[in-house]
């Protein structure tokens, strides 16, 4: 989901080969194990963009299609998929990681990324 200056939000689908050294991920937080991934996929191809509305953002979209997901019942299955917890949940992770000088040397940035999973409520990678 990116913004342009043009055309507004437009969907938009990249292929990462290792997603564990992208260095503007700051850290991964499991939700759901995927049952089903073309079912997953176009679900999301099929979400709605919303221009024009001052308070959609990128984030409001991350809302909308957990709320789809869950309500679909078939492309996940054990799942936590309330956006509220998640993103709350997030950003405490990160700030948390932060303060304990996690990110401070451009190094850091290269290494797998600290990961949560919230379905186990544990920590896997540090």
């Amino acid at each position: 989901m990116k913004n342009s200056p043009v055309s507004g939000w437009v969907y938009e689908e990249k292929t990462v080969s290792d997603i564990r050294a992208t260095n503007t991920l700051l850290a991964r937080i499991v939700i759901a194990k995927v049952e089903d991934e073309q079912r997953l996929v176009s679900l999301l191809r099929d979400l709605p963009i919303v221009n024009g509305d001052t308070n959609w953002r990128c984030r409001s979209w991350v809302g909308s299609a957990l709320a789809e997901i869950a309500k679909d019942g078939k492309c996940v299955g054990t799942s936590r998929l309330d956006w509220g917890e998640i993103e709350a949940f997030a950003r405490q992770y990160v700030a948390y990681k932060t303060a304990i000088g996690r990110y401070t040397k451009a190094d850091d940035m290269v290494k797998p990324k600290p990961t949560y999973d919230l379905l186990q409520e544990k920590e896997t990678v540090p």
